[in-house]
């Protein structure tokens, strides 16, 4: 599929959806509707000029926090797998020769975008029908996550402001990966994809029209 056919498919799926009432009623999962099964490629980056950097996840791990997101996935009936799982030592000096805790956080995504161009395939949700997720320690302020829409990699952080790994988070980042934006914290407390810093333990609710979009999006990429 060309990029052009792909985003004139994804405007008409999401012209289409928009009309949906956006109830706040949680959506409960009929045991008919089709699981979809969405393969991710996790890259454990290892950073050799600035070790604090790098991550120090254990497959199992990783294996513990999917079982913890495909939980909170559950109710739009869509589980993420691991498709492969590797370490790739980074030696590149972008770390070393620059503070990195004097960067911002878009700063620090963008040399990470820039990494992953160098040392791994890049867009293969389009390509390949296949999620990427790479670990790393932390932010240098703190964040749990971040969805490139650029390179389509979930980067997921160790460690955010209370210094754990909080699995919402890595759900909530798949939650964009699937074409899922933002809601007001205050209309919306509990919901999977709400902004700001609250406490992302409360949030993992799915709203009906988010779980169709998500859903479309997913199927989209997968086909």
């Amino acid at each position: 599929m060309t990029k052009s056919a792909f985003f004139k498919i994804l405007i008409l799926v999401i012209i289409a959806i928009s009309g949906c009432s956006q109830s706040e009623t949680v959506v409960i999962t009929e045991p008919d509707i089709e699981n979809i099964i969405i393969p991710v490629n996790v890259k454990k980056y290892n950073f050799t000029n600035e070790t604090t950097l790098s991550s120090s996840l254990s497959l199992a791990e990783i294996e513990n926090y999917f079982a913890r997101i495909n939980e909170i996935w559950k109710q739009a009936n869509i589980t993420f797998i691991i498709n492969s799982f590797e370490t790739i030592e980074l030696n590149d000096e972008v770390f070393l020769t620059n503070n990195y805790l004097d960067f911002t956080n878009k700063d620090f995504r963008l040399e990470l975008e820039n990494l992953s161009e160098t040392h791994i395939n890049t867009n293969s949700m389009t390509n390949q029908g296949i999620w990427t997720l790479v670990l790393i320690k932390k932010f240098p302020h703190p964040a749990g996550g971040v969805w490139s829409n650029s390179t389509e990699i979930v980067f997921f952080a160790e460690t955010n402001n209370d210094e754990r790994v909080v699995e919402n988070i890595l759900a909530h980042e798949f939650g964009h990966s699937l074409s899922l934006t933002h809601l007001n914290p205050h209309q919306h407390p509990t919901n999977l994809m709400k902004s700001g810093d609250g406490n992302p333990l409360t949030a993992e609710l799915l709203l009906d029209y988010q779980v169709n979009l998500a859903r479309q999006i997913a199927l989209l990429f997968l086909n």
